[in-house]
C-alpha cells in the first residue's frame, strides 16, 4: 500500500513536470522562430524597396537550410510572390512522423517595413516537432516511472529481506540463549576447550565443582586454572587426537570443597573451524556413598541375621549355665534344712563347710558368674529384638525402658584398634519418674538414642588428650536426661556430653547426608541424618544440637530430642 502511494505521488509530480516542460518548450520554440522571422523580414526589406529579387533570394535560401525551414517567401501587398525559397525535400522520417501526427506543418508571417511603409510578408514555413519532442519526453517520463518502480520494488525486496534476516538473526539468538540456558541448568558441569586448552564455553555447574568464575577461564589454560583436572589432561589429548569418546567412572576429584567422586566424560568437538572437546562432570559423591551404604546395610543386615542366629544358639547354652550356678547356689546354701539334712546324712559339717565356702569366697563368685550369665541373657534378648523386623510399626512404649535397654547395648562398643571402650565413658542417668507412655517405634527411637550415645562416646574419646591437659582430672561423662516439656504435649531426651563441642562448620551442616568430623573410613555421616529422619519425618518430633553455655562447663554438646504424646 506504502509503495502504490508513492509510485502514486512520482506520477503525478512527472505529469506536472512534464507538461510544465511541453508548454516552455513550444512557447520557447514558436518565440523563437517568430522573432528569427521578424529579423529575415527587416533584412529583407533593404532588397525588396531596391527591387533586387536576387539578393533576398540568395539570403532566404540561405536561411532556409541553416534554420530547416520546410519554405520561406515574400509576397508583395497586392498578393504577388516576390521571392522564395525551399529549405530542402522532406525526409522519409519527417513524412512517417508526420502521417503518425508526431509533428505538423505551421508557418507564421511578419510584415516587411521599409521606412513605416509596408512593402511586403515575409512568410516561414516548418514542421513543428514539439509533439515528438513530447513523446520522447513522455518516454523518458515512462521509462523514469518504470525505474521509480523497480527502485521501490528492490526497495522493498530489501525491506523485506532485511525483515527476514532479522527474524533468522533473532530466531539463532534465541535458539543460542536456549542452548545456553539449557547448559547453564544442567546438573552436570560442561566445558569446552579448543585444541590449545583454552577454555571457550563454561556453565554454572563448572563453577560449583572448582570454584573458579566463568570470566576468570574464558579463554584461558584449563589446567593451568583449574590443576585439580590436570589428571584428565592425557585423556583429553587422545580424545582429541583419535575423535573417540571416553568415559571416566567414580575417580577420585579435588574440588575446593573437599574430596569427591566423579564421572567423568570427554567428548570430541568438531564445528567449523573449532576442533576441540567437551568435558561432562558429574558428581556422583551421593550415589557412590548411597552405593557403599547400601552395601554396608547389606551386610549389616547379614550380620544382623547371623547375630540372631547366633543369639539364639547361645540363648540355650546360657540357660542352662544359668540354671547350673542356680542349683550349684542352692547346693552349697547351708542355711537351707534340705541342705543341711543332706550334708549330715553325707557325714559332712555344714557349719564347716559354710565357713569354708566363706573363706574361699565360693558363693560370692558364683552369684558373680550368674549376674554375668543373667546379663549376657539380657544383651541376647536385647539383641534379638533389636534385629528383628518391625511387625506393627508405632506402638505404646516407655521412654526411660527404650534409654536403658540402649545403654546396654552400647556398653558392648568397643574399638580394640582405636583404643575406644563405651565402659571408659561415665554413664549420668537423669530420668525423670512416672514419665507418660508414648506413641512410637521403639526400634527406631532406640537407633536414634543408640546413634547419639555413640557419637558422643566416640568425639569425647577421641578429644581425651586435648581435654584432659587442658582439665585436670577431666573424664568423659555422658548425660541421658528424661523429661516432660512445660506444655504438656512432648516427651524430651537430652544427650549431654562434656567433649569439644560443636564448631561453626558442623553446626552449618549438622544433619546433612554424608557431613562427618570424623576420620575417613570411621564415619558415613549419615548417623545424625538418620536420627532426623527417624524423629521429624516418621515421628514429627523436633531434634537439634548445641554447644553447652558458659554457665555448663564452657565446653560439651547437648542432643535433645522431642516426641510428641499424640502420633
Amino acid at each position: 500500500m506504502r509503495d502504490k502511494s508513492i509510485l502514486g505521488l512520482t506520477t503525478l509530480l512527472l505529469s506536472a513536470l512534464l507538461s510544465l516542460f511541453i508548454v516552455e518548450y513550444e512557447l520557447f520554440v514558436i518565440g523563437g522562430q517568430q522573432e528569427a522571422v521578424r529579423t529575415y523580414a527587416r533584412v529583407v526589406a533593404t532588397s525588396m524597396w531596391n527591387f533586387e529579387p536576387q539578393a533576398p533570394r540568395d539570403y532566404l535560401e540561405i536561411i532556409a537550410a541553416q534554420q530547416d525551414y520546410k519554405r520561406i517567401w515574400v509576397e508583395t501587398p497586392d498578393g504577388n510572390l516576390f521571392v522564395s525559397a525551399c529549405g530542402g525535400l522532406d525526409s522519409r522520417l519527417d513524412r512517417y512522423l508526420a502521417r503518425l501526427g508526431l509533428i505538423r506543418l505551421v508557418s507564421f508571417s511578419a510584415p516587411v517595413e521599409y521606412e513605416g511603409e509596408i512593402i511586403g510578408v515575409v512568410t516561414a514555413e516548418w514542421w513543428n516537432q514539439s509533439i515528438y519532442v513530447d513523446g520522447i519526453a513522455t518516454f523518458f517520463a515512462l521509462l523514469i516511472l518504470v525505474i521509480v518502480w523497480m527502485y521501490l520494488r528492490l526497495a522493498r525486496a530489501k525491506q523485506d529481506l532485511e525483515l527476514r534476516v532479522q527474524e533468522r538473526t533473532a530466531e539463532v539468538s534465541r535458539l543460542q540463549h536456549l542452548l545456553q540456558n539449557i547448559a547453564d541448568s544442567m546438573p552436570s558441569a560442561l566445558i569446552t576447550v579448543d585444541t590449545a586448552g583454552r577454555v571457550l564455553t563454561w556453565n554454572p555447574a563448572a563453577t560449583q565443582l572448582t570454584g573458579r568464575q566463568r570470566d576468570d577461564v574464558l579463554g584461558r589454560s584449563l589446567w593451568q586454572m583449574c590443576p585439580m583436572l590436570g589428571a584428565y589432561r592425557e585423556t583429553f589429548e587422545t580424545v582429541v587426537d583419535r575423535r573417540q569418546v571416553v568415559h571416566l567412572h567414580e575417580k577420585r576429584g579435588s574440588p575446593p570443597g573437599g574430596k569427591t567422586y566423579w564421572d567423568v566424560s570427554i567428548f570430541p568437538l568438531v564445528a567449523d573451524d573449532v576442533r576441540g572437546a567437551v568435558l561432562r562432570i558429574d558428581d556422583v559423591t551421593q550415589r557412590v556413598h548411597l552405593e557403599k551404604e547400601v552395601l554396608h546395610s547389606a551386610k549389616m543386615a547379614s550380620v544382623g541375621r547371623l547375630a540372631a542366629g547366633v543369639a539364639h544358639e547361645i540363648n540355650n547354652p546360657l540357660s542352662g549355665i544359668a540354671q547350673s550356678v542356680q542349683l550349684v547356689m542352692r547346693a552349697l546354701d547351708v542355711g537351707l534344712d534340705d541342705t543341711r539334712r543332706r550334708l549330715k546324712e553325707m557325714g559332712l559339717d555344714p557349719d564347716a563347710l559354710g565357713r569354708y565356702l566363706a573363706a574361699r569366697r565360693v558363693l560370692f563368685y558364683l552369684k558373680g558368674a550368674r549376674q554375668a550369665g543373667e546379663r549376657a541373657a539380657r544383651i541376647v534378648s536385647d539383641l534379638l529384638t533389636f534385629s528383628r523386623k518391625p511387625l506393627g510399626g508405632f506402638t505404646s512404649h516407655d521412654l526411660n525402658d527404650l534409654v536403658e535397654r540402649t545403654l546396654v547395648l552400647a556398653e558392648t562398643d568397643y574399638d580394640l584398634g582405636r583404643g575406644y571402650d563405651f565402659k571408659d565413658v561415665v554413664v549420668v542417668r537423669e530420668l525423670a519418674p512416672d514419665l507418660p507412655r508414648v506413641i512410637c517405634d521403639g526400634q527406631q527411637i532406640q537407633q536414634v538414642i543408640l546413634n547419639l550415645v555413640r557419637n558422643a562416646a566416640q568425639e569425647m574419646l577421641r578429644a581425651e588428650a586435648t581435654l584432659a591437659a587442658r582439665e585436670e582430672g577431666w573424664r568423659p561423662r555422658l548425660v541421658l536426661r528424661t523429661s516432660l516439656t512445660e506444655d504438656g504435649s512432648y516427651l524430651r531426651l537430652e544427650v549431654e556430653d562434656n567433649g569439644m563441642g560443636l564448631t561453626p562448620e558442623a553446626r552449618e551442616h549438622l544433619f546433612e547426608p554424608f557431613f562427618t568430623t570424623k576420620e575417613v573410613g570411621v564415619g558415613t555421616g549419615l548417623g545424625l541424618w538418620l536420627c532426623w529422619s527417624i524423629v521429624v519425618e516418621r515421628h514429627h518430633g523436633r531434634i537439634w544440637g548445641e554447644t553447652l553455655p558458659e554457665e555448663a562447663g564452657g565446653h560439651g554438646t547437648r542432643f535433645i530430642v522431642e516426641l510428641p504424646l499424640a502420633p
